[in-house]
Formats: structure tokens, C-alpha cells, sequence
């Protein structure tokens, strides 16, 4: 995939991600024979669980679509990237990397319990929290690495070639592979989720009389770029998806942003 080749219209952009929605609408709902015991251990209900739901962020997306909330729109492609990072991480081997992203959200999960708890409002029932209480404590799992590090475990899978599509090399691993995708989707999104003063940039404005004034989202020349990032990111899930689930069939996912182009 070069940018040059990328979708350089709002109509275009918009087709390439309504296409992707699409196709997994075709695929939902998916019935999972065989899901026993506790669900969240059960990685044929976890994994399309997981796509479902980056489907769903990048519909929400286009919901703002019309109006170019582009601020808005970069919080929840932030979302999009570390959903399909972990979908990814995990499918590098469920395995071994299930339990691990288990640990994890159990440790969030009792830090969680322990705030509602302190206001007398415990969220998690007695069995739940030994549950979480005896996956954090078990010694033989690591817990999940980071993102930055999963990232890296991805892109190694991988090799930077994703199912349907040929390798992604020069300077385009920098941000179209899960660490470039790192670096300007989750940490540049950060500068909005986390409130940051450069996160203003599109609310103020200086003008020719020396006064600053403070207004509704202005767009700049860079409008596009959740939308544009959301469907790549949502792409290459796709195309990972196509290996360990079977469906869609990584042609049909590239096919969408080609037939934005006009079949290109």
C-alpha cells in the first residue's frame, strides 16, 4: 500500500471505510459453536468479538462524518487502533498471549472494585473477584507488555506483509505497519484524549486585530486524516482476520478501498 495510491477525496474515504463496514456486516451475526466455561478465556468468541466491535467504532466514526468532527472522530480512531492492536497481539498465539492480556484486565478489574468498593458500591460479585484476584497472583503468566510492545510482536508476525496484500517497505513502514500506526495514531492521539493543550489548536484562532478568538472545531488541511487511518487500521484487522477466523477473505477487505478508487 503507497500513499501516493490512497483515496484523496472525502467521497472516496468515505466509500473505503462504508465498504468495510459492509463487508463485516455480511459475516454478523456469527454463531460460535462449542463456547464453554468462563467466556472471556474462549478465544473463537473473544477474537470476532473483537472485530465486531472495531467495526463498530469505525461506524461511529462515519457518524460524524458529515460534520468533519475531527477532534471527536481522532479519540475514537485511538480506540479503533488499540482494539485491532490487541485482536492482533493476542492472535499471534492465543495461547500463550490470552492468558496474559487476561492478567491484565483482571488487574484493572480489582483496581476498578477496590474504587467502588471504597464507596461501598463493589462491581464485581464474590466469585468475579476471586476470579480476577487468582489470575493476577498466578506467577506462571506475565502479564500483557505494552503497546508500543505489542506493536512490535505484531509487526514481527507478520514481517510487515498482511494477508491479501503486498509487503509495506520504505519509509510507509513508519506509519502504515502497527509501530508507525504506534507513534502517530495512539501516542498523536493522546495530545486529544488526554487533554492536552495542543489538543486546542482547531478551537482558537489569532486574527488581524491582535485578539484571539475561541470558536467551534475549524478544519485544517489534515481533516481527514481519522477517517483515513481508521480504515487502514481496520484493514489490516481484516486482513489478520481472514487468517484465524476465515472471513472476510483479505481480498474482499483490500478490495474495498480499491473499488474507493474506482477499481484501482
Amino acid at each position: 500500500m503507497t500513499s501516493s495510491a490512497w483515496p484523496t477525496s472525502d467521497a472516496s474515504v468515505a466509500a473505503w471505510g462504508q465498504g468495510l463496514v459492509a463487508l463485516v456486516g455480511q459475516h454478523l451475526p456469527k454463531q460460535i459453536k462449542g463456547v464453554q466455561g468462563i467466556k472471556i478465556e474462549q478465544w473463537p468468541l473473544v477474537a470476532p468479538a473483537y472485530i465486531a466491535k472495531a467495526c463498530g467504532t469505525v461506524e461511529s466514526m462515519y457518524l460524524l462524518f458529515d460534520k468533519l468532527r475531527t477532534t471527536d472522530a481522532i479519540v475514537l480512531l485511538r480506540s479503533l487502533y488499540e482494539n485491532v492492536l490487541v485482536f492482533a497481539w493476542i492472535d499471534v498465539d492465543p495461547g500463550e498471549n490470552l492468558p496474559r492480556w487476561i492478567k491484565r484486565v483482571c488487574e484493572r478489574a480489582t483496581k476498578t472494585d477496590d474504587d467502588w468498593r471504597a464507596i461501598g458500591y463493589p462491581i464485581l460479585d464474590a466469585a468475579n473477584r476471586k476470579y480476577a484476584e487468582d489470575k493476577v497472583s498466578d506467577t506462571a503468566v506475565k502479564f500483557a507488555p505494552n503497546n508500543a510492545d505489542m506493536a512490535k510482536a505484531v509487526d514481527r508476525r507478520w514481517n510487515n506483509t498482511f494477508p491479501g496484500h503486498p509487503q509495506i517497505t520504505g519509509k510507509e513502514i513508519e506509519f502504515l505497519t502497527f509501530s508507525g500506526l504506534y507513534r502517530h495514531v495512539y501516542r498523536l492521539g493522546s495530545q486529544v484524549v488526554h487533554q492536552d493543550s495542543r489538543g486546542l489548536s482547531s478551537f482558537h484562532t489569532n486574527d488581524s486585530s491582535g485578539f484571539t478568538s475561541v470558536h467551534a472545531e475549524r478544519l485544517d488541511k489534515h481533516y481527514i486524516y481519522p477517517w483515513l487511518f481508521g480504515n487502514h487500521v481496520l484493514t489490516l484487522g481484516l486482513a489478520i482476520a481472514s487468517v484465524s477466523l476465515g472471513w472476510p477473505a483479505a481480498s474482499d477487505a483490500w478490495a474495498a478501498r480499491a473499488n474507493a478508487l474506482g477499481g484501482s
